[in-house]
């Protein structure tokens, strides 16, 4: 296959997003694909207010040259940004069949940042998407949430890497116990403060960065602030915590969450959209209402039945899922 991935995020960004495509691309590649990133550094751009870290092109049309320069066989549009943006237009006015894929509640995120009504929000999202010949999504939930928004969904299985993330990488970490890990963007969408607020014994620890960090940092001292982390530093603190603990409300998926369970350490969790479909209740961790509850029955789980779940992920198996769906276009 001769495949162009069209996104709007891409490394040096830390997030699922990009965790999700570079991954994808790389295992791709490995089976002999061709595959052609169409990405922010190829462009001019500016920095996305309040996001500092993530650059938006301004000349997005320059994809178009791109992508008659590469003709590929398959044209997949990750984003709904500039770029993006510039290519659905593109196809659709040349009539080209395109796949695209939904990682992003943006409705939700535009409420929370600069107030415009969700419904509003979602008249793009359906626009954006409802040419594409499939758009993929990540969860069962989320299909059948997207149900009245966007025509054509497919799932879209995704993977983690288990070389990296595993128990293996469990060392004893400086702090008091038990170890209550969350890991990512620190901003007003993932809900954090909910962790934050928890009265528990032991030891907070955040991994990540973001606009609402030095907010938080003067607000909760008594929290181990790290900064981002990545690779080997990354996997110690998922292996040596006790539990993960997500307060997100606004998750498609949650990267995160299935790597800390295939690092043998249960998952606390909202029961909502992304990690119910990642957590096995009971088992990988706990789907609750009272978080402070689950964060306990989480501390009680086995951690070696946590870690068989790798079994069922790999990057193997999430890109002969992409594969199949572009596939279905022909």
């Amino acid at each position: 296959m001769k495949i162009a991935l069209v996104t709007d995020a891409w490394k040096p960004q830390t997030n699922g997003v990009v965790n999700t495509l570079s991954n994808l691309t790389e295992t791709l590649r490995s089976k002999g694909n061709e595959v052609e990133v169409i990405e922010p550094q190829q462009f001019n751009t500016i920095k996305l207010p309040k996001y500092n870290e993530i650059q938006i092109a301004v000349n997005p049309w320059r994809a178009i040259k791109m992508l008659n320069s590469v003709r590929p066989e398959y044209i997949h549009i990750c984003t709904e940004g500039p770029i993006g943006l510039a290519v659905r237009v593109w196809c659709s006015f040349k009539r080209i069949p395109f796949t695209t894929s939904y990682h992003t509640k943006f409705p939700e995120y535009f409420k929370i940042y600069l107030r415009i009504p969700v419904w509003l929000g979602y008249l793009y999202v359906s626009w954006f998407h409802n040419h594409a010949c499939r758009t993929m999504v990540s969860t069962k939930n989320l299909q059948r949430e997207l149900h009245s928004k966007i025509n054509k969904t497919e799932f879209w299985r995704r993977g983690v890497n288990t070389n990296l993330f595993n128990p293996n990488k469990k060392k004893k970490l400086p702090y008091k116990g038990p170890i209550w890990l969350n890991v990512g963007r620190i901003s007003p969408e993932k809900n954090l403060e909910a962790f934050l607020k928890l009265e528990l014994p032991g030891t907070k620890i955040v991994v990540g960065d973001g606009p609402m960090l030095k907010n938080y940092r003067q607000r909760y001292p008594e929290v181990i602030w790290t900064g981002y982390k990545f690779g080997e530093d990354l996997s110690e603190y998922y292996a040596s915590s006790d539990v993960f603990v997500f307060p997100s409300l606004t998750e498609t998926f949650g990267n995160v969450c299935l790597e800390s369970i295939v690092s043998g350490t249960p998952v606390v969790s909202y029961n909502v959209n992304g990690p119910t479909e990642i957590i096995r209740d009971g088992v990988t961790g706990i789907i609750c209402d009272d978080l402070r509850d689950g964060c306990f029955k989480a501390l009680e789980l086995d951690r070696e039945e946590v870690a068989k779940e790798a079994s069922f992920w790999s990057w193997s198996n999430s890109a002969e899922s992409f594969s199949n769906n572009l596939e279905k276009i022909n």
